[in-house]
């Protein structure tokens, strides 16, 4: 039985192995045949299929379309198709989107993904409208992005979705018209926009450059880079946006994009990053270089009038708080305040649990008085602005360095830690916490039973 078992696995694993290597030689045969029956006999005749390639991209995008004339031809090892002068046709047989000239290259993934994929794709010129309706349905030159399914493809799924499977897809020179019905504003028209997209598996890289009317800013620089499988399903994307304009009308931008605040005025050149987590912003950060900026942080707030803003603005939304930062922050406001240069950070967070809160803050320079002043305009806690006017603090503090705990509405100072250097700084007295006035020195210290105990200190 052994000698026969040995037999057997001696001769099967020789008799599998020349099966497969019968296997290899045949899918070799196969595709160098199709390589080259494509190469000599099927790409230069391919007019002779302009009727059932027409039908084709007309079937796949849910409209009918018109080709002038189809070109083929080899780069490298891949086909690539030129088709001249195609017509999209909308419902009534009018022409929703022209297009001069079409380039495409078919990736050889084709064969086994059930559905059209294109390693490249290079569109010429086009004038685009794009809409979103009143429920928030987008349609690209009159066609539905989310229920236009495409032909083939084995989920039925819809071309947006079909778009992000393709590797490379690139618009030169296009003028681009975008109406938002949801948002009720006027049609906007972006000129000269280049667009070039990297699809990988699940991975979207794309970099846009796009004129908008001269009235709203200058060329603006679009880049972002996200992981998601299906515009179906936003929630489970990630990833990063950048935005740069050298100039812009950042409040008339309002009419067509949700600004992080509202504002009322405001113009200059900006840079923003944007961070997407699950589907919804988590971080923003921007370098501003704007005047003349009118805004309200909150709703209960005082509106901030500021005749510049300089520096980095951070903003990160957490599950149970918020940060805020600032680098190299400098601002001047219409009554004449002006605050330097300050790098600074705070952070609130709220423990639903325990029913407890708990700050931070850090910067390298405040004017205490300064920060009296703008507290009326920032979106602090209420009991935190109501002690800062009670104390009324004044002076010069630097190296600042924060933290504390409380319940309620800051009613219930649980705890503190306290390191930073300070000059001619003074304070009211409130209850049992005394005042002082010209203190010049510095404090490393915390509170942790309800009696302030200090490691070191220098008063003067």
């Amino acid at each position: 039985m052994l000698k026969i078992s040995l037999y057997l696995a001696r001769h099967g694993s020789r008799f599998f192995l020349r099966l497969a290597r019968l296997a290899v030689l045949l899918l070799f045969i196969a595709v160098t045949g199709t390589m080259l029956l494509s190469r000599y006999w099927l790409l230069p005749g391919i007019e002779h299929y302009h009727e059932q390639i027409t039908y084709a991209v007309g079937n796949a995008v849910g409209r009918p379309v018109t080709i002038g004339r189809i070109e083929a031809d080899w780069h490298g090892l891949r086909p690539h198709l030129l088709l001249i002068n195609v017509r999209f046709l909308d419902r009534a047989g009018a022409t929703a989107l022209a297009l001069e000239k079409v380039e495409s290259e078919v990736a050889w993934s084709t064969l086994f993904a059930g559905e059209v994929r294109l390693y490249s794709l290079a569109l010429d010129q086009p004038d685009l409208s794009i809409k979103r309706d009143a429920h928030g349905e987008i349609f690209v030159a009159g066609i539905p992005m989310s229920d236009v399914p495409v032909s083939g493809a084995p989920s039925g799924g819809s071309v947006a979705d079909w778009l992000l499977n393709q590797s490379r897809i690139e618009v030169r020179d296009a003028r681009i018209t975008w109406t938002d019905e949801q948002r009720g504003a006027q049609p906007l028209t972006l000129n000269e926009v280049n667009l070039l997209i990297d699809n990988g598996w699940h991975s979207h890289r794309f970099a846009l450059r796009a004129l908008p009317p001269k009235e709203l800013s200058a060329q603006l620089d679009v880049r972002g880079d996200f992981r998601g499988a299906s515009f179906g399903d936003l929630s489970a994307w990630n990833g990063q946006l950048f935005t740069q304009l050298d100039y812009a009308d950042v409040a008339a931008w309002r009419a067509w994009l949700t600004l992080p605040v509202a504002l009322g005025s405001g113009k200059g050149a900006l840079r923003g990053w944007m961070e997407v987590e699950n589907g919804k912003i988590s971080r923003v950060t921007a370098d501003l270089a704007l005047s003349g900026v009118r805004t309200r942080l909150a709703s209960d707030l005082p509106m901030l009038d500021l005749r510049t803003l300089h520096g980095r603005v951070g903003w990160r939304d957490g599950e149970q708080g918020m940060e805020v930062s600032t680098k190299k922050l400098s601002l001047r406001l219409s009554n004449g305040f002006e605050l330097s240069p300050t790098d600074f950070y705070l952070r609130y967070a709220l423990s639903l649990d325990k029913g407890q809160a708990s700050g931070e803050v850090r910067a390298n320079k405040l004017d205490l008085l300064g920060l009296s002043t703008l507290s009326e305009y920032l979106p602090f806690n209420r009991g935190f602005k109501r002690k800062l006017a009670a104390f009324a603090p004044r002076g010069k503090v630097t190296d600042l360095h924060a933290y504390w705990d409380w319940q309620g509405d800051a009613d219930k100072l649980l705890r503190f830690k306290l390191k930073t250097r300070f000059d001619g700084m003074s304070m009211r007295q409130v209850g049992g916490v005394p005042g002082f006035s010209g203190l010049t020195g510095r404090v490393d210290g915390s509170d942790e039973s309800g009696t302030l105990s200090l490691n070191s200190r220098n008063f003067t």
